[in-house]
């Protein structure tokens, strides 16, 4: 017999919460560059080369609000209710764990998912999945087998940034 923990639904987002949460990661900076800037060259390629130790170092020494969301979302790394609210005060803790998007935990909060920033020269977006082998705290939910949205979100074409 398997030791599983039962599965969580998938994140739904409302347009509403959407819309915020969007406007919440780009004034935090959680973009491709925002990112590329705390993390640094050596680290950077360190985390694409799938070795997230270095990367985790940096955001960990950062109190930028983009360091605290990829804490979050990248690394899965505990993030204390303060630190959430200041680093994205446009969609509050509930809300976000309403949507499946963070759940709460004994010191705060970690991500239920990967939420990062990607772009090309003319756009940015971010893509939610699965939590990945760059969660390293052991705190990861069931892997997600999908994530729905109240309405369907075009794939945009072009280079991924941080991956």
């Amino acid at each position: 017999m398997s030791d599983q923990t039962p599965s969580r639904p998938p994140p739904t987002v409302s347009a509403e919460v959407a819309t915020r949460l969007r406007e919440g990661l780009i004034a935090a900076n959680y973009t491709v560059d925002g990112l590329d800037e705390i993390l640094g060259d050596r680290a950077s390629a360190a985390l694409h080369r799938g070795q997230p130790l270095l990367a985790l170092r940096q955001v960990r020494e950062s109190s930028r609000p983009a360091a605290v969301l990829a804490r979050l979302w990248v690394f899965n790394d505990p993030v204390s209710a303060g630190e959430l609210e200041s680093a994205l005060p446009q969609a509050s803790t509930d809300e976000l764990a309403d949507a499946g998007l963070i759940r709460s935990i004994s010191d705060g909060f970690v991500g239920t998912c990967d939420l990062r920033p990607y772009g090309d020269e003319t756009s940015q977006w971010w893509v939610v999945s699965d939590l990945g082998r760059t969660s390293l705290t052991g705190h990861c939910p069931p892997a997600m087998s999908s994530v729905s949205a109240e309405r369907p979100v075009p794939w945009p074409h072009g280079r991924p940034g941080l991956a």
